[in-house]
């Protein structure tokens, strides 16, 4: 017994060196960069439909609390909004919504979802690092699971769009994935990097063999090949704040309560301009 606890203390040791080792071996360049996030959509753009239809169901605790941060008749952004999920979070507070997202399928699915509530609504294919919409244009944008799908290559060139087209003394909410929860059966980086069986996982690993750095993350969505960015909170805190945000609330949230990183599901920032 003790023997097999001795061996599984270096295991999860040789492989949390062998993690942070990948991080100053490997990188993407622009080249890599780019090719993920059109992998990205196109898998968002297979799947739609199901992706879609697993949304149906009540909104995560951490973000039902953004809803005191919105006004009636606010102008609202939802930036990589899916299939309009967050449109559930106004119930009968009218703002003005426009959703934004590079999946054209996706937006579809939205659109249905919209025909069923009375806001008023708009959707637009987009580009997060590049918004189409002039400086000083929304009271609230929410970003909802929706950057840690970019490289880190462009998280401060999204991140300063944000803030040219929030209104001055608007809201940034934000949820992302916490990759870093310790568990080896739920989405997490100890699972994907260290637990890799599928064939088709290990022929995406191959293709980008020595490019992936610690934080970059690919695993699949319905067999479709989808990319993450394991962020922490730390570094998270330190990009926003580079950009002039006044950061309101920073943590680790599971079933919308505070927690630490190790049992988190989620990283959630409410940011004001």
């Amino acid at each position: 017994s003790d023997l097999f606890f001795n061996v599984a203390d270096v295991l999860v040791v040789v492989g949390i060196v062998w993690l942070m080792l990948d991080i100053w071996l490997h990188d993407l360049d622009s080249a890599d960069a780019e090719e993920i996030l059109f992998i990205n959509q196109v898998t968002y753009d297979q799947v739609a439909p199901a992706f879609s239809q697993s949304r149906e169901k009540p909104l995560w605790p951490e973000v039902d609390q953004f809803k005191k941060y919105i006004k009636k008749d606010d102008k609202v952004l939802d930036i990589g909004c899916g299939n309009g999920r967050l449109l559930q979070l106004f119930g009968d507070l009218r703002v003005e919504y426009t959703g934004l997202d590079n999946s054209r399928a996706l937006l579809e699915e939205a659109k249905k979802k919209a025909q069923r509530t009375d806001q008023r609504t708009q959707f637009q294919v987009g580009d997060m690092r590049d918004l189409p919409f002039a400086n000083d244009t929304y009271d609230a944008i929410f970003m909802i699971a929706s950057l840690n799908h970019l490289p880190h290559v462009y998280h401060q060139k999204v991140l300063k769009e944000v803030y040219r087209v929030l209104k001055p003394g608007g809201y940034l909410l934000m949820t992302n994935f916490n990759l870093w929860r310790l568990s080896f059966q739920k989405k997490t980086i100890w699972n994907y990097k260290l637990r890799k069986r599928a064939q088709r996982k290990k022929e995406l690993a191959k293709h980008f063999q020595g490019k992936l750095g610690l934080k970059d993350v690919m695993t699949f969505w319905n067999h479709y090949p989808l990319y993450y960015y394991a962020f922490t909170l730390r570094e998270l805190r330190r990009k926003i704040n580079q950009m002039g945000f006044k950061i309101l609330t920073g943590c680790y949230f599971s079933r919308g309560h505070k927690v630490w990183w190790g049992r988190a599901n989620n990283l959630v920032l409410i940011c004001k301009k």
